[in-house]
């Protein structure tokens, strides 16, 4: 497809943006057959110290209801912070502080967190759960969380590519289905640029890969 770009420099701009919300580098191939999985160790470091941070909560939180009795409590007003809810919220996190977490709860915890909106920190425990569970399936799962992790960051490359990593080690329709749609969104290339300097305002005819009306 060609596409005239108007500008008073050299330098082509043009408006699209859904590329520009997902930061795709149309000069790329979306997908790269040499792409390997990301190293997320350090941000696992970081999520252990975050959940050492919640049991290092806790303990202080059960002396200290240990030390105040009723009476001192009513007396300032004070209602504390529930331990066996805070036990129930972060039961997963307390479990791994602990180190005696099984490999699923790191999954269970990617599902939690990517529903929660938390994108980076689902996308690290995805990652953590990809290391240790031994089953294809749902090693492909953690993948695919991490793949949609990466989409809601805006890093539709990471994204594609993961889910292909994902598929290619255990077929699911949903990731399927949402490899498909980002690829169908997203791939365009730009094959060509022709600049015309002869004109009162510099132009260049832009030929994409693809037609400009798969962006919307």
């Amino acid at each position: 497809m060609f596409t005239w770009v108007r500008t008073s420099f050299l330098i082509v701009f043009f408006s699209t943006p859904c590329i520009a919300a997902q930061e795709v580098d149309v000069s790329r191939p979306l997908i790269d057959d040499a792409y390997s999985m990301p190293d997320l160790a350090d941000k696992v470091v970081l999520l252990h110290e975050r959940f050492g941070a919640l049991a290092r909560h806790l303990a202080a939180m059960e002396a200290r209801l240990s030390r105040e009795g009723v009476d001192e409590r009513l007396t300032e007003l004070f209602l504390p912070e529930d331990a066996d809810d805070f036990k129930a919220k972060y039961r997963i996190q307390l479990r791994i502080a602990a180190g005696v977490e099984k490999p699923f709860e790191w999954l269970v915890m990617a599902r939690d967190y990517l529903s929660e909106g938390k994108a980076e920190d689902a996308a690290t425990a995805a990652y953590q759960a990809y290391r240790e569970i031994l089953s294809d399936r749902y090693r492909a799962e953690a993948i695919a969380i991490m793949a949609e992790a990466q989409s809601v960051r805006g890093r539709t490359r990471d994204a594609v590519n993961l889910y292909r990593l994902s598929l290619g080690i255990h077929s699911d329709e949903d990731a399927r289905q949402r490899y498909a749609t980002l690829v169908e969104r997203f791939d365009l290339r730009i094959d060509d640029v022709v600049v015309d300097a002869e004109r009162d305002i510099p132009g260049a005819c832009v030929v994409f890969s693809e037609p400009l009306s798969k962006m919307k």
